[in-house]
């Protein structure tokens, strides 16, 4: 699963209004998602992007 969304997230340019979705609570990315204003990979591939970018100054990580 996590190969899936790895190939996934690097080929899939998020929408700006996911982008906001990583600021709100997960009630709201869970309504969201229920609404079809995102879907579950897309959120999931925000995060894993997320945690590229930030991880090697956080080093909170150790494998995704």
């Amino acid at each position: 699963m996590w190969a899936r969304l790895r190939r996934r997230r690097q080929s899939h340019e998020p929408s700006a209004h996911a982008k906001t979705l990583l600021h709100r609570s997960a009630l709201e990315q869970a309504a969201a998602i229920r609404r079809g204003e995102v879907s579950s990979e897309e959120l999931a591939c925000l995060y894993l992007k997320r945690i590229e970018r930030y991880n090697d100054a956080l080093n909170a990580f150790i494998h995704v």
